[in-house]
């Protein structure tokens, strides 16, 4: 009987701050073959991957084609609301498992996120949203 080989899973965690470290480190801990996207090349999560780029989470097409160029089979991005929104518009465009973008896109407006909850008669704090400095001098 053949011996089939499992392709080891590959992980692009977008943003390689020292906060985003430990999940690198879970990642690599379970096998998984870890590519990083931040646009700092000093970021220490750039350290402990497997390929690291420096690119920005704000460049959503460069992100989308190291995705596709390194085949990865799912993206990642803890505790940043830019990251979020790149690791949705990424999962979307290669069919992976992950938020849509109009969900991240809504998690990480907090404007539009107390609208949804004030929409769905969710409990909210009292907020204002202001455009400028000049406009919040107006209270």
């Amino acid at each position: 009987m053949p011996i089939v080989e499992k392709k080891q899973k590959t992980i692009l965690f977008i943003g390689a701050a020292t906060f985003q470290v430990l999940p690198i480190q879970y990642a690599r801990s379970k096998g998984y073959r870890v590519i990083t996207t931040d646009n700092r090349p000093e970021n220490p999560g750039h350290r402990l991957a497997d390929k690291a780029y420096s690119v920005s989470a704000l460049d959503v097409e460069g992100v989308l084609e190291i995705a596709r160029t390194e085949n990865v089979d799912g993206v990642y991005a803890f505790g940043s609301d830019v990251c979020a929104r790149t690791a949705a518009y990424v999962s979307e465009k290669m069919q992976l498992i992950g938020h849509s973008t109009q969900l991240a896109k809504l998690l990480t407006n907090k404007d539009h996120f107390r609208d949804f909850l004030q929409q769905n008669k969710l409990q909210t704090l009292p907020s204002q949203c202001f455009q400028s400095n000049s406009d919040s001098q107006s209270i």
